[in-house]
């Protein structure tokens, strides 16, 4: 910023407004930038867009986000916890994956393994190594040793393949 530039941060609209405007008449350049608070506002906005009357409900999982948390979601089928899992991936423009756990999954089915292709071994990665958003559904019909992973993933937010790579996995990355 130059001596003539003044930063602004969000906060009343029309204070903001009235501060501008005199500002500018005084011959200064007015960046204004974004707080948390904004963004946050705009992120509950879109996925409001797509979900109807959830506002506690979308702020509670805003609060998950942001404190690098995760979600635990239960309710009988056509709740829309899909779609609101699907609306907060789309509304951070991150990457949304729905991940169904049925008995004979694999850790590896999450994590991701190695492939043999043209005579070398090749990173298949899981879906969990690539997604900012994860709606893992049905858990309790997992084996114990990918839930195992899973947990892992949740907490170390990296995922070990095969006891040799190590992958860190997105930030923000939440289930």
């Amino acid at each position: 910023m130059n001596e003539h530039e003044i930063l602004l941060m969000d906060g009343d609209p029309q204070v903001l407004r009235v501060v501008s405007r005199a500002l500018k008449d005084g011959g200064y350049q007015i960046t204004r930038k974004s707080s948390g608070v904004e963004r946050i506002q705009k992120l509950v906005a879109e996925i409001e867009k797509v979900i109807v009357g959830q506002t506690p409900l979308i702020f509670r999982i805003v609060v998950a986000l942001l404190a690098d948390g995760h979600v635990l979601l239960e309710g009988v089928p056509g709740l829309a916890k899909t779609l609101l899992v699907s609306a907060l991936g789309a509304a951070m423009g991150g990457v949304f994956r729905r991940i169904q756990m049925v008995p004979d999954m694999l850790p590896s089915d999450l994590i991701g393994t190695y492939l043999y292709v043209g005579n070398r071994f090749k990173l298949q990665k899981g879906p969990l190594s690539d997604c900012h958003v994860a709606l893992v559904d049905e858990i309790n019909r997992a084996p114990a040793k990918t839930q195992a992973a899973l947990l892992q993933a949740m907490q170390e937010r990296q995922v070990t393949v095969m006891g040799k790579d190590t992958l860190e996995l997105l930030d923000p990355f939440i289930v």
